[in-house]
Order: C-alpha cells, then structure tokens, then sequence
C-alpha cells in the first residue's frame, strides 16, 4: 500500500494536530521506524510507549489515520535520501500556505498592492502574496 501521497488518510492524520505540535508528532513515529519497528502496528505500540510519559496524545492513537499514518513513516522512511529530501520540501509548501491562509495580510502587502494599481483587497496573506506576483508579473510585461 503506498500511503505517500497528499489527501491520503496518512498524511491527513497530522492535521488533527495543531501545527506547532505537528513535526513532534511525527518525529514520534519517524523514531520508532528507525528503532526497529517495521509494521504499522508496532509503529504505534513504540509510539504509544513513548508517550505515555506524555498526556493527551494516547487515544489519538486508537484511529485509523494513526495506523496509516504508521505506514506511510515506514514507506517513507525507506525511501532513497533524495527522495525523501523532496517529499521533505512538498510538505513544508504544504504546511506553509496552510499557515499563510490563516494569517491577515500586512499592512506592507496591503500598501504595496496599491501601489501596483490593484484594487482587490485579499482576505488572508496567501491571498495577498498571489496578488503580488501576478500584479508584479503584469506590471513586467506591461511598457
């Protein structure tokens, strides 16, 4: 089962966490592939005895999303380095946008898209940064 794919139930299973805490999750699983575990079962029982020091994260465990989660580590973690290092990439664009679409835009955004001539008032600053590069691009081309 490949489970190294975005919008799969693996990757969704971090998105219950809130982001801050997200990375310390996963590291929990990562380390515990590394340390020998090799099915998703045993994933989460090395995962489940790492927390236990730790309240609050044990019942997330009993889920489906913790299981394929569990799998999609042990895939990942047998990938080749460079492999890794894009999926690595991927997931932090991901990551970004998601923080970027929570955010309001600047007042340094908001005041440079009306000097670029643009009218539209983004709502968020994922928003904001789009209009910049599609009004900086505009503005390029333009004589």
């Amino acid at each position: 089962m490949n489970t190294l794919h975005e919008g799969s139930q693996a990757v969704n299973f971090l998105d219950q966490f809130e982001p801050a805490r997200r990375s310390g999750v996963a590291q929990l699983f990562y380390i515990a592939v590394r340390e020998g575990a090799a099915t998703p079962s045993s994933v989460i029982e090395s995962v489940r005895a790492a927390i236990r020091r730790k309240a609050g994260l044990a019942s997330l465990l009993d889920t489906p999303e913790a299981l394929a989660f569990a799998q999609y580590c042990i895939e990942r973690e047998s990938l080749p380095p460079e492999e890794k290092a894009a999926l690595k990439v991927e997931n932090r664009k991901r990551y970004q946008r998601e923080y970027l679409k929570a955010q309001k835009p600047t007042i340094k955004q908001l005041n440079y898209l009306r000097n670029l001539g643009c009218l539209v008032v983004p709502q968020n600053m994922l928003e904001a940064s789009e209009l910049i590069d599609t009004w900086t691009t505009r503005v390029a081309v333009w004589p």
